[in-house]
């Protein structure tokens, strides 16, 4: 019989043997904790949704500057609210491969005066290109305080906001929004009567209600108001 050309030599068996898998495992453990934790199953799924890559999108965070919206019983700005959840929803965008436009980044406004503000806004929106605009705001009903959930608006005559609107408010019906408002048009919002693409506005709950003002101060609160909105989107895409 021919002797082998080449031996091969195990190592011997050692500690580091075993602590090492151990240790991979622990890691792929926490990594799939943290996914599951801040990216849904669903939404991490989409994230690389074809439905997105290459898309404009446009958000707007409403208010800005001295203008803040809305404010809680605690001193919570909507204007504050609204730029954190475009923000969430930007970054879920962009990881998915599309191009985001915010009509803000910071507190403050486009232009002075509420009217040439609301113009700058809908000029950024009806750039060519531009797939869909989402208008981020907060309500408020005093007089009601039970009032609460997010609910989305489109522009009358706007059928691809229709469309839109009624795909962001199914994913916001969902846990933990678990909104039970329904779309409504909304006939004399200045944004949605002059953008020209698929425009949503998305009211993402009450500050006059103490729950919902304690869920929108919580930063992983907005994150999945933004996954929700964001998981519409795709929703709408995919369905056109």
């Amino acid at each position: 019989m021919k002797k082998p050309i080449f031996t091969v030599i195990l190592p011997a068996k050692s500690k580091w043997g075993m602590i090492i898998p151990a240790v991979i495992i622990v890691l792929c453990a926490f990594a799939l904790l943290f996914l599951c934790r801040f990216y849904p199953p669903t939404v991490a799924e989409e994230a690389i949704s074809w439905a997105l890559v290459g898309k404009k999108v446009v958000i707007d965070p409403g208010h800005g500057g001295n203008d803040p919206g809305v404010v809680g019983q605690s001193g919570l700005a909507e204007k504050d609210i609204n730029l954190a959840v475009a923000k969430d929803l930007a970054e879920l965008l962009r990881m998915a491969g599309a191009e985001t436009i915010l009509t803000r980044e910071s507190d403050a406004v486009l232009a002075s005066g509420k009217r040439a503000d609301l113009e700058a806004r809908v000029a950024l929106a009806n750039q060519e290109g531009v797939t869909a605009f989402i208008s981020i705001h907060g309500n408020s009903f005093p007089s009601q305080p039970r009032q609460k959930g997010a609910q989305v608006f489109y522009g009358e005559n706007n059928q691809a906001g229709e469309n839109l609107a009624l795909a962001v408010q199914n994913r916001l019906a969902a846990e933990p929004c678990a909104s039970e408002r329904f779309v409504l048009v909304h006939k004399s919002a200045f944004l949605l009567q002059n953008v020209q693409t698929a425009a949503i506005i998305v009211e993402t709950g009450f500050l006059s209600n103490l729950e919902d003002e304690k869920n929108l101060a919580d930063a992983e609160y907005r994150w999945q108001l933004a996954n929700a909105i964001y998981g519409g989107l795709i929703d709408y895409l995919a369905a056109e």
